[in-house]
């Protein structure tokens, strides 16, 4: 048995809504062939294309072309679809068992935010506001009329407001075209391939009777309130994984393997968070994520598999770090770099400790919210606190720490104190295991983020792990008033 299987599934069937990230997993898959499969580790991949409307599975080997990599061809996939992932890394590990494996979700990300970017699309489609050329529009050969969200900073973030407004604009450029609107009473017609209606409930994991070797993850989309978002969107499906469809996959992985993910990786935007890692504890014991938007590159994979090649015997926790390393190393030029980068490896046997810390910290701040001393603290830590591409994100730290330093928290102290121990990066035993970030708007990250808005509180905020375990989620709707 090899020492390591690398599994990398590669959602990069956008381009119509957002940005088409196809190039940039070509050339990563073209950067795991310069290292290749070898006698200690095996790479694997899934990639879910726009161009062709193809889904194939890769066994990387070192050098030639990439076609001849090819050990399955699955066609159009769904890559938003918690069964697809959940068959891709049951395939993976049977085909290709190992000692320990490294899980990377590689798409767009936004953090723990589960708001569904399609829905007025959908709202278009029920209608009946169809495309006036469907079948053109289903198989790729219209091209998208609004801009998409791109740039080497944001290419792989996503940002609510905008995405919505370019839906919009879509769907009101074909209503305009088909020059007629219909009715309240008037039918919608049928759904197009592919575009699919809220049905069912949420349902426990099961096996089905008629596959017994596959197992099978269900979750019903009527569960999802209108408007949410996470990771691994597919433009042509109108689907991606939000964060209960994440913590159920993942955790039915576990059942697959027999042990957790030795490393997570989430090569996308925004993911290092606290209510993320909490959402995923039972499936993994490392997590290397960004707290900031990530270029459109993405990890570098030749130095990541080059230094897990040469040396196998590595930990969860050295290959955690060894990525934070090496992803830094391949963007910054120096500590000027005008292309800020974070990344950080989180040790999720900590985070429950750190998420019981957290909740004593807002128990705290809500016991004394009469006081205005504490209540002004608090305004100025989150106002000077490090935020990143979306401005409802902070570095927990880098708040515990600027709230600790307020007179009017003196009586918070020992709370802020303990809580800043446990994710300090520093510090042997944190739950931050390696912390990296280069640029100066990035200076005071340190590797772990939380959802702390200025202005108004998501709905869906109380539907993590976290909201229900943790008085996080009171605190700020208390402080949002």
């Amino acid at each position: 048995m090899k020492a390591w299987t690398v599994l990398v599934y590669l959602a990069g069937d956008n381009g119509r809504f957002l940005s088409s990230l196809e190039g940039e997993g070509v050339a990563d898959l073209l950067e795991m062939k310069e290292v290749g499969s070898n006698e200690a580790i095996d790479i694997v991949a899934q990639f879910d294309a726009m161009s062709d409307h193809a889904c194939r599975r890769y066994h990387l080997s070192k050098g030639g072309p990439l076609a001849g990599d090819i050990v399955q061809d699955l066609g159009e996939t769904n890559s938003g679809d918690a069964q697809v992932l959940l068959d891709f890394i049951t395939w993976g590990v049977r085909s290709y068992p190992a000692q320990r494996y490294l899980l990377v979700l590689w798409n767009h990300g936004s953090g723990w935010k589960d708001d569904d970017i399609y829905v007025p699309y959908r709202a278009l489609v029920r209608r009946g506001g169809f495309p006036p050329n469907l079948a053109a529009w289903e198989t790729g050969r219209l091209p998208p009329i609004p801009p998409q969200i791109s740039g080497r900073r944001c290419s792989r973030a996503l940002f609510r407001r905008s995405l919505e407004a370019i839906i919009e604009e879509e769907a009101n450029r074909v209503m305009i075209s088909r020059g007629t609107r219909r009715g309240a009473d008037e039918p919608t017609g049928q759904l197009p391939p592919g575009w699919t209606r809220p049905s069912g409930a949420l349902r426990p994991l099961t096996r089905t009777s008629e596959t017994p070797e596959r197992l099978v993850v269900e979750v019903g989309r009527s569960a999802r309130a209108p408007g949410a978002r996470a990771i691994c969107f597919d433009d042509s499906s109108k689907d991606f994984l939000d964060s209960t469809d994440l913590k159920d996959v993942l955790n039915a992985a576990v059942s697959v393997i027999g042990k957790k993910l030795d490393v997570l990786g989430l090569d996308a935007c925004l993911m290092s968070m606290i209510e993320v890692a909490y959402q995923v504890r039972h499936a993994a014991s490392v997590m290397v994520a960004s707290e900031d938007a990530e270029p459109g590159s993405g990890w570098p994979y030749r130095d990541i598999l080059t230094t897990l090649a040469e040396h196998p015997d590595m930990s969860a926790g050295d290959v955690g770090r060894a990525i934070t390393i090496h992803y830094v190393r391949s963007y910054d030029r120096s500590y000027l770099t005008n292309e800020p980068v974070t990344q950080s490896a989180l040790n999720l046997e900590r985070v429950v400790s750190v998420v019981a810390a957290l909740d004593e910290l807002a128990r705290g701040l809500l016991n004394g919210w009469r006081q205005k001393a504490l209540r002004s603290a608090v305004a100025d830590a989150r106002a000077a606190a490090q935020s990143f591409v979306d401005p409802d994100y902070v570095d927990l730290y880098d708040f515990v720490s600027l709230l600790a330093a307020r007179p009017g928290a003196k009586p918070l102290l020992d709370a802020c104190d303990r809580l800043l121990t446990m994710i300090d990066p520093g510090k042997v035993g944190s739950l931050v295991l390696a912390d990296s970030h280069a640029g100066l708007i990035e200076r005071r990250a340190h590797g772990l983020s939380v959802y702390f808005p200025q202005v108004g509180l998501s709905p869906f905020y109380a539907l993590l792990d976290m909201s229900r375990d943790c008085a996080w989620l009171r605190f700020l709707d208390t402080y949002l008033g």
